[in-house]
């Protein structure tokens, strides 16, 4: 056996020893979760032509450009050698060359976006784990019971408007429950929009659908409320969602709502099941969604009654 070859096992043994020693879920991620990115992602990419016909022209000018310019350097070169050792420059040379600039290009992006995730969990204040008795205590103050099929067929208030973002709908059994059998694979994603970066985790519940950090107002999205623009006396003056730090539900279940009666609270302790108020872990108040798209920062010394007036479509006394 070569050195090099027992070098390459030394290496590969210490990997493998370094995904035994973290948690199951990290390792298979690390291992596996490209592979997933990528079949999820790849039937979603629209070829343009336009910018296929560019990267072409760019690759053969590059090619073009240093093939001529090296042959041009190693025919210098040439010149002050003897003839028995002469430097030949061949065209698949270039193609090789500039298709390694390439994937230098790539991974020093990769690296790049890998050091600022690096650095990002290492300053961020929050934990990058959630431990099991956090995790039980938000899930048994939420609405949702992981593990069980909704008895609804309505669909979540961010499936419905995330056409309007960046999400794409996919298709989904309307007759049936959002997270049964035959709907669930589509909603063990995250959400992106509804995740606030200064909550960090959790972003998962126990039965692997991406949560929210923002909650809808019952009173605009309830299964109830149907209105118009015109519906709403201010829709400046109106919440439509909000953030909320407890008692989290995934994004695609439609009960993922807050009613607005609960308040804006940093103090949720002592709560019940379904009874957890707005909340954020920024400082001294939380962001709500207003139903002209503008974002208001509510601080929790607000008074209970003004908070749930601005969350009614129809005013009264203001």
């Amino acid at each position: 056996m070569t050195r090099r070859l027992k070098g390459a096992l030394v290496v590969c043994v210490i990997v493998l020893i370094g995904f035994l020693c973290v948690p199951a879920p990290v390792s298979s991620t690390l291992l596996t979760g490209w592979l997933s990115f990528a079949f999820s992602e790849l039937p979603q990419v629209e070829v343009q032509p336009g910018g296929v016909a560019v990267f072409v022209c760019s690759f053969g000018i590059a090619v073009g450009c240093s093939y001529y310019l090296l042959r041009w350097l190693v025919f210098e070169i040439n010149a002050k050698r003897p003839s028995d050792a002469q430097i030949r420059w061949r065209l698949r040379s270039s193609v090789s060359l500039v298709l390694l600039c390439m994937m230098l290009f790539v991974v020093g992006i990769g690296v790049a976006g890998v050091t600022h995730q690096i650095g990002w969990l290492i300053t961020s204040p929050e934990a990058m784990f959630v431990s099991k008795t956090q995790a039980v205590r938000d899930s048994d103050l939420s609405t949702y019971r992981p593990n069980t099929v909704s008895e609804s067929r309505d669909q979540s208030w961010l499936f419905s408007v995330g056409s309007y973002m960046l999400y794409q709908r996919p298709d989904i059994d309307d007759s049936k429950p959002w997270n049964s059998p035959e709907n669930a694979d589509n909603f063990r994603t995250v959400f992106y929009e509804a995740i606030c970066p200064s909550q960090g985790n959790p972003i998962w519940s126990p039965d692997g659908f991406g949560l929210s950090h923002r909650a809808g107002n019952p009173d605009v999205f309830g299964s109830n409320s149907i209105f118009r623009f015109n519906d709403f006396d201010s829709l400046g003056n109106t919440i439509f969602a909000g953030d909320v730090n407890a008692a989290f539900a995934p994004w695609a279940d439609p009960d993922a709502l807050r009613s607005l009666k609960l308040g804006v609270r940093d103090d949720w302790t002592s709560s019940k099941r379904g009874e957890v108020g707005y909340g954020s872990m920024h400082p001294s108040g939380a962001l709500m969604l207003m139903g002209d798209g503008s974002i208001r920062f509510v601080d929790y010394g607000i008074d209970g009654k003004l908070f749930e007036q601005l969350g009614r479509h129809q005013k009264e006394g203001l």
